[in-house]
């Protein structure tokens, strides 16, 4: 969950960084279809209007349900 402060942090942003490792510790990527190295600028802002990747996977129910919790307690 990108944020304009570094330093901030709440249950929010706990919720979408644990749900965003264990998404990529499944995954390997964030999104496959884009390069993270070149494409970070379309990266983050995917994050910051909440669209979130949709791969599937062992956990992805649970990921998707942290990513989401952590959008709602942002707002």
């Amino acid at each position: 969950m990108p944020r304009s402060h570094g330093d901030y942090a709440c249950v929010g942003t706990d919720l979408f960084a644990l749900g965003s490792a264990i998404y990529f510790i499944m995954t390997g990527q964030v999104f496959p279809e884009l390069d993270s190295l070149t494409q970070d600028e379309e990266i983050s802002s995917r994050f910051e209007n909440a669209v979130f990747p949709t791969d599937s996977h062992l956990c992805c129910h649970i990921t998707e349900k942290m990513l989401e919790a952590a959008v709602q307690v942002g707002r």
